[in-house]
């Protein structure tokens, strides 16, 4: 009895544990919901309506009573063209409900991607992102939506069946009710391998799109090194691993199966066996033998559904269970909101990007006054990009203090320190979008604003050229646009941000002499800005704008 007990609160709490995180998505659509419910509901009634009607047709037949057999044929004919109707709608109403659960899952992913810091979301790949809202998303409306609305639909189902056993012969709900405790306990000693086939089955996914989105991102290498077979030995890999863990979940998927339907096939016949004895005994009519046959039909088919729908929907747990442990949470630290402008400075800061590395530098200290001009220099991997990142707020994982205006980094929001910088890097990002739209990253800007800063960062002969000006989609992260012209979109976005602390990583690498010394004046003789500019090329024009230049090789010494 202890085991039976211990046996129903784990499958108890498990159905909490999932439903739960379902639930609050049902609220979010509750009368969607409960009309999905609703037309479930009539729908299984119906069905039994139909099963009845057989059964009173054959007692009817076998009293020879003539109008009363054509009655009950006609009734269960139109029992089951409505059953037929509702089914449509109950189907039409079920994709329509899960799509949008599909679209509140998303949000709320992407939600939480919004709200992530740099580390963060760099915890996982892109492809697992995508991979988490598409396959993942997928396998918790095939298991966790439909199954559940599968078993609402089986429940009821049973328990019209079982309501109608019992108006035949009240033994014949004893029987099914033992049977029914058989079937529910058995394949649950399969609910743990299918839980953990169904995760290495997510896993395994994600793994093939990490694969395919980088051997394609590198196919440019590949094509010049002579390796495009590495493509598709890459993809077949990933396809096998794939293919071989989606095996293994049909093998346990199908054992427990195979299992359920034998109990359930068993079990119709146990029913059938007793329905014969009570005619034989005169306790019951001879339409009861109809009735048992369909309506045990119907509730073992429904438990050995509900058995293995059960063991799937539990197998949603760990990528729910993934979902809410991919974020890291907030902590209640102390945040300034509207933190004032002020100087930057770096108190004794280390850095190392991870255990085993060596530190770029140690016990760094710099001062970039407010509204001053600086420019880096020094060796590769002399820690250049790294403080710029570090003054941006991506790397938070130092030793030692930042502070802007004496108050630390550590109080200071992503999102406040954001509003005060604009940082442009080397390969900046195009997004699938129309160029107006990678110039305002979709903020109401006046097009005379607009205008007069493509005039300013040399746009103006490409935009020319594109066949629908600005409103031309720049597609696949803009290939169709060489690096120079990246780097001109770049600056022009970051300039109708008009932030006051601009920070500049190579931002000109990819242009000629003179349009890279325009651009770059055109930042550093901004008033009342900040601005930290790393190079490889200092020029003297642009040297003489600066107020310092930092040479790294000589500041880590």
């Amino acid at each position: 009895i202890r085991s039976i007990y211990a046996y129903m609160w784990i499958e108890l709490h498990d159905y909490i544990c999932i439903y739960m995180e379902l639930l609050k998505y049902f609220r979010k659509l509750k009368w969607k919901f409960l009309f999905v419910v609703f037309l479930i509901v009539v729908n299984a009634g119906f069905l039994t309506l139909a099963g009845i009607s057989s059964a009173n047709a054959l007692s009817a037949v076998a009293k020879f009573r003539a109008n009363e057999f054509f009655m009950w044929v006609a009734v269960m004919g139109l029992a089951y063209i409505v059953y037929a109707i509702v089914n449509c709608l109950v189907n039409i109403e079920q994709a329509r409900f899960s799509q949008n659960v599909d679209k509140l899952i998303r949000k709320d992913i992407a939600t939480e991607l919004s709200r992530s810091n740099y580390a963060t979301f760099h915890k996982q790949t892109v492809s697992t992102y995508s991979s988490w809202l598409t396959n993942d998303i997928t396998t918790i409306n095939n298991f966790g939506i439909a199954d559940f609305l599968m078993i609402v639909r089986q429940v009821f189902e049973i328990i019209f069946g079982m309501l109608t056993l019992a108006y035949f012969n009240f033994s014949l709900v004893i029987t099914v009710v033992i049977l029914t405790i058989i079937m529910g306990v058995v394949p649950n000693l399969f609910s743990k391998i299918l839980s953990k086939k169904s995760l290495e089955y997510t896993h395994a996914n994600e793994r093939l799109v990490n694969t395919i989105n980088d051997i394609l991102n590198g196919f440019n290498t590949l094509f010049l090194a002579n390796l495009p077979q590495t493509i598709i030995k890459k993809i077949n890999k990933s396809s096998d691993d794939v293919k071989k863990h989606t095996v293994q979940y049909a093998k346990a998927a199908g054992v427990t199966q195979a299992i359920t339907n034998g109990l359930a096939f068993i079990s119709q016949v146990i029913i059938l066996e007793q329905t014969g004895w009570l005619i034989l005994h005169n306790l019951t009519p001879v339409g009861t033998i109809s009735g048992a046959q369909f309506f045990a039909g119907t509730i073992f088919a429904e438990l050995s559904g509900i058995s293995f729908n059960w063991q799937e929907f539990k197998s949603v747990k760990p990528i729910i269970q993934k979902f809410k442990s991919g974020f890291d949470k907030k902590d209640n630290e102390q945040i300034f909101k509207n933190v004032e402008l002020g100087n930057i400075k770096f108190n004794n800061i280390s850095y190392k990007y991870s255990k085993n590395d060596k530190p770029l530098f140690q016990n760094l200290n710099l001062d970039f006054q407010l509204n001053n001009k600086y420019i880096l220099v020094g060796d590769s991997a002399a820690g250049k990009s790294t403080i710029l990142n570090l003054v941006a707020g991506l790397l938070r994982n130092n030793s030692g203090d930042i502070k802007m205006n004496d108050i630390s980094y550590s109080a200071i929001s992503d999102n406040d320190l954001h509003e005060k910088i604009s940082y442009l890097q080397q390969d900046p990002y195009i997004f699938s979008a129309s160029l107006k739209w990678n110039l305002t990253l979709g903020k109401n800007i006046p097009d005379a604003k607009i205008n007069n800063v493509i005039h300013e960062c040399g746009l103006e002969d490409m935009v020319a050229k594109l066949p629908n000006g600005l409103d031309t989609v720049l597609s696949d992260q803009g290939k169709q646009l060489s690096g120079g012209q990246k780097q001109r979109i770049s600056f022009a976005r970051e300039i109708l941000r008009d932030k006051p602390i601009y920070l500049l990583d190579e931002a000109t690498s990819a242009l000629d002499k003179s349009a890279s010394v325009k651009l770059e004046k055109a930042i550093l003789s901004k008033k009342n800005t900040t601005v930290i500019m790393v190079t490889h090329h200092l020029r003297e024009e642009i040297k003489q704008l600066a107020n310092e230049v930092i040479n790294l090789n000589e500041v880590k010494e």
